[in-house]
């Protein structure tokens, strides 16, 4: 009797357990990145009351009594939960393997919530929690080194400026094949510098023969900084390559400019006209927001047209994720038998793949919970049933003394 009361109050406690488990399940049930536990019930050690027998003298069994029920595990299901699509641009979802690395102070902890946002200081972070959200940013040319370890990535502010300089500018139109030797024409070209300012370039044609046109330009001081000629084939496309030319600038950006000045122009019995059809500089403009691509590079977009990458975010896998230990906000820490942390981009060396524009929700099956729940509760009734039977036994058993 004294060990079915035992038994029954071990079931009590571990079932009561289980049924924790569940409920936290339940609870948990649309918090994003949230992973499903289970109780693994296992069985006490039991009294042996008699050994077992050999074969040769009658062989038996042994004759031993459980002592009741314990929780041997709580095992967490690292399984994939679905996305929900939120709309907003710092909410990720990670499809595939890894974890979200965070920082808060020297402490670092991983997560499958990718609720993210910028705070005051423009470093990315966890919504929640606040910590910082690790990865590499780029230099000042949009270059990212995966092989340098992870940190916080700090954003522009709104309002910082990004220019590019001209590399190229290309000429279009028509010199005509009739003009008299010494005629000559001129188009102005517009370029920016590194820092995004506006220069003029003069380029001036004249015609110096057959098939032949010679160019100057010159920039806004008037200062030649390249000449040549231009020579078209019999059926007056030009055959010349691009020329190189290098403008001084002043105010700081770098000097000179360097860029490539192309002859896209045909000559033909037409009017002459000659225009600039292309240049790839652009003047300032202000950072606007970015977007995080499936690889996790965030593209800054800038209000003239320019982008560029600001960073790229890590993710963490583990050997044994289901050993990481659950820790506050939803998040995890490394043990001893998670295995260390591998740190690579998304959607290389197993890691999973980024959805902006998503959150990955919980796991969590309500129908097999509720049917968990059901099965426990039945379970927690049985053993307070085995206990209520004891305690009686015992009373009669009291009552025989008397």
């Amino acid at each position: 009797m004294i060990r079915s009361l035992y038994s029954g109050v071990s079931g009590l406690q571990a079932h009561g357990m289980a049924i924790d488990v569940v409920a936290d399940n339940i609870a948990n049930v649309n918090t994003p990145g949230f992973k499903a536990a289970r109780a693994q019930f296992q069985s006490l050690m039991a009294q042996t009351l008699r050994g077992a027998g050999s074969p040769i003298t009658a062989g038996r069994n042994p004759f031993q009594i459980g002592l009741g029920v314990t929780i041997g595990t709580v095992e967490r299901q690292m399984t994939q939960g679905s996305p929900q699509t939120t709309g907003r641009a710092t909410d990720l979802t990670i499809e595939g393997n890894g974890f979200f690395m965070l920082q808060a102070g020297p402490s670092y902890c991983y997560t499958r919530n990718g609720a993210f946002d910028v705070n005051g200081d423009r470093v990315l972070v966890e919504a929640v929690s606040g910590a910082a959200v690790l990865g590499w940013s780029s230099d000042a040319q949009g270059r990212i080194d995966t092989s340098q370890p992870p940190a916080a990535i700090v954003l522009p502010a709104t309002g910082d400026s990004l220019a590019r300089a001209t590399t190229r500018v290309s000429l279009g139109g028509n010199l005509n094949t009739d003009a008299n030797v010494g005629a000559a024409t001129t188009t102005v070209a517009r370029v920016y510098d590194s820092q995004g300012r506006e220069h003029q370039l003069q380029v001036t044609f004249t015609k110096s023969g057959d098939n032949a046109w010679s160019w100057a330009a010159t920039d806004e001081g008037g200062a030649t900084i390249g000449s040549g000629t231009v020579e078209f084939d019999g059926n007056g496309q030009c055959t010349t390559p691009a020329a190189a030319l290098s403008v001084p600038v002043a105010g700081g950006a770098t000097t000179p400019l360097q860029l490539n000045l192309e002859f896209g122009i045909q000559q033909l019995a037409a009017e002459t006209l000659v225009a600039p059809t292309y240049q790839d500089g652009l003047p300032s403009g202000s950072f606007e927001g970015f977007t995080v691509t499936e690889t996790g590079v965030l593209i800054g977009s800038f209000s003239n047209g320019l982008s560029r990458a600001l960073g790229q975010l890590a993710l963490a896998t583990f050997t044994n994720p289901a050993g990481l230990q659950r820790a506050s906000s939803g998040a995890y820490t490394e043990t001893a038998n998670s295995g260390p942390r591998q740190v690579n981009a998304p959607g290389s060396a197993g890691n999973g793949r980024l959805i902006s524009g998503s959150l990955e929700m919980s796991n969590v099956d309500l129908t097999r919970e509720f049917s968990a729940l059901i099965t426990l509760q039945r379970g927690f009734q049985a053993n307070g049933r085995s206990i209520t039977t004891s305690d009686q036994l015992l009373q009669d058993v009291l009552m025989l003394k008397q």
